[in-house]
């Protein structure tokens, strides 16, 4: 599983744009990526791109939830794809925060979007 997730995350990783200096990943980018069609050329990489980079976000919110003893934000049984799909849902109804870094605005989805994650 660890293996397969790392090969997400890196495909993600390779698939947004960069500039080539350390810049965030905007929420625009995110949204471009995560807005791919089935049918299009790079639906396969864009959306494995999508679905790593939101997990990983997602992973990390909840390990940092955690290790401060509260609950995780994601609950058991619920899969990669059903939260790539709320945080997107989240994303475009926000278009404002386009120009904010992904990593921040999918902390904010699962803040807003996720019962277990408020508080």
């Amino acid at each position: 599983m660890r293996l397969a997730f790392a090969a997400l995350l890196m495909a993600a990783l390779s698939a947004i744009p960069s500039t080539g200096n350390a810049k965030l990943i905007s929420t625009l980018d995110l949204h471009r990526v995560c807005s791919a069609r089935m049918g299009q050329t790079s639906f396969i990489i864009d959306y494995a791109s999508c679905l790593g980079y939101i997990s990983g976000v997602a992973d990390a919110v909840d390990e940092t939830r955690i290790s401060r003893g509260k609950r995780a934000c994601v609950p058991d049984g619920m899969r990669d794809f059903e939260v790539k799909n709320i945080v997107v849902g989240y994303i475009a109804r926000n278009p404002d925060k386009w120009h904010l870094p992904a990593s921040a605005i999918v902390a904010e989805a699962l803040k807003n979007d996720m019962p277990d994650c408020k508080g």
